[in-house]
């Protein structure tokens, strides 16, 4: 994982939305991150993922981060991977900035790939 996600991931002058999400407590957390997240986590979910499951699963594994950056961070590698193997990404996001970065296999491969349903 990066060093500080939070020096990356966040521009200055983004957009930044909340929402609840159930941690691995099943508990509702607020989760703060970038709207483009929250736009290609919904884009998952619409196309049949099961992301609470993978919530859970990101929050098990995401040591002293928040949540909202490993999730952020979670959706990022997610993305980085679909694109390099040649998924399907939304037309919205045709590719995740910073993809030359990302290594096939992931560095970050302990919470898994979202599941669809």
């Amino acid at each position: 994982m990066l060093d500080d996600p939070r020096e990356w991931f966040y521009r200055e002058g983004e957009e930044i939305e909340t929402r609840y999400i159930v941690n691995v407590f099943i508990r509702r957390q607020a989760v703060s991150m970038p709207k483009w997240c929250w736009r290609y986590y919904d884009w998952l979910v619409d196309r049949g993922f099961h992301m609470p499951e993978w919530v859970r699963n990101l929050d098990l594994t995401r040591a002293d981060y928040p949540l909202g950056d490993r999730i952020h961070y979670g959706l990022w590698t997610e993305h980085c991977h679909a694109y390099v193997n040649g998924e399907p990404c939304p037309d919205f996001l045709p590719h995740p900035e910073g993809w030359e970065e990302f290594e096939d296999g992931s560095k970050d491969s302990a919470a898994g790939r979202p599941s669809l349903n």
